[in-house]
């Protein structure tokens, strides 16, 4: 699956996307745990240091927000479309 990356998400991969392999049953929240993984620095700014998600990110499933489907249980499968986004601040 690939997991397009959006604002400073993308300067900390390095990348636009990252290739995400997915199993049958996986979540947001598993998704999220393989993005950690595979690229930390990403990881990091994802979730805090108990696993929850950070209220300054946010994943989109299928142009769906996740915060009204089922939060980090919200289930996947490899044809989603799955992006994540900083929050944005300026002025």
């Amino acid at each position: 699956m690939q997991v397009r990356l959006f604002g400073t998400l993308r300067l900390f991969a390095g990348a636009k996307a990252l290739e995400v392999e997915t199993e049958p049953g996986d979540t947001v929240r598993s998704l999220l745990g393989k993005v950690t993984t595979q690229c930390p620095t990403v990881g990091e700014k994802l979730l805090d240091e108990e696993g929850r998600l950070r209220n300054s990110v946010h994943v989109i499933v299928n142009g769906r927000s996740i915060r009204y489907l089922d939060r980090l249980d919200t289930p996947i499968e490899e044809s989603d479309r799955v992006a994540l986004f900083p929050a944005v601040g300026g002025g």
